[in-house]
């Protein structure tokens, strides 16, 4: 029943936005919070530096591009439950040699919350999930390759050649980028630049 609660509150907060945070945009009536921006913003570029305003377009764009993957993602089902993120995040803890008792002093020690923590994750891990899932690993064509070699020796002429795997994650890149784009298309996004800090 909590559960249920804390879900409800979440999804109130993410349609009307924090009260008191200026709504940056509204992505299918969802809102993105100055807040949420703060915390990207420190994430990317780090606390308390400057950014130019190109810079903070871009940061809205990816916002509202996290947004839209994260709502289709919950539209399909691929929404990991609260046994898996914790599974997944212990798993790759114990991978660098800690626990979860480890990150979650951590994170009080930088007074954050551990549930924040765990609801990033899930939202990261859904949006993954659903990337593998929904955007093919498309296989290069040979001449796809070639042009990516080409492409790759012309921009960094010193260097020797990159791995084949590289030319993969361009076209993914590619693929994700039209897929976000069909994404947007389908959406209903407002956006107020004006209000960005």
């Amino acid at each position: 029943m909590v559960a249920v609660a804390g879900l409800v509150v979440a999804l109130v907060l993410a349609t009307v936005g924090v009260p008191g945070s200026a709504v940056l945009a509204r992505v299918n009536g969802e809102a993105i919070t100055l807040e949420e921006f703060e915390e990207q913003r420190t994430v990317h570029f780090g606390h308390g530096r400057p950014l130019t305003e190109d810079q903070k377009l871009q940061l809205l764009d990816v916002l509202i591009m996290e947004k839209l993957l994260y709502q289709d993602a919950v539209a399909r089902g691929y929404i990991p439950d609260e046994a898996e993120v914790e599974q997944e995040l212990a798993a790759e803890l114990a991978s660098r040699g800690h626990t979860i008792e480890d990150l979650q002093a951590e994170l009080e020690h930088r007074s954050l919350c551990y549930e924040e923590h765990l609801q990033e994750l899930q939202k990261s891990l859904a949006i993954d999930r659903y990337i593998d899932d929904v955007v093919p690993v498309p296989e290069p064509t040979p001449e796809e390759i070639e042009e990516y070699y080409r492409d790759f020796i012309e921009r960094n002429p010193q260097a020797g050649l990159p791995d084949v795997q590289w030319a993969v994650i361009r076209l993914r890149q590619q693929a994700l980028s039209e897929h976000i784009e069909e994404l947007r298309e389908n959406a209903e996004i407002q956006e107020f630049p004006e209000k960005l800090p």
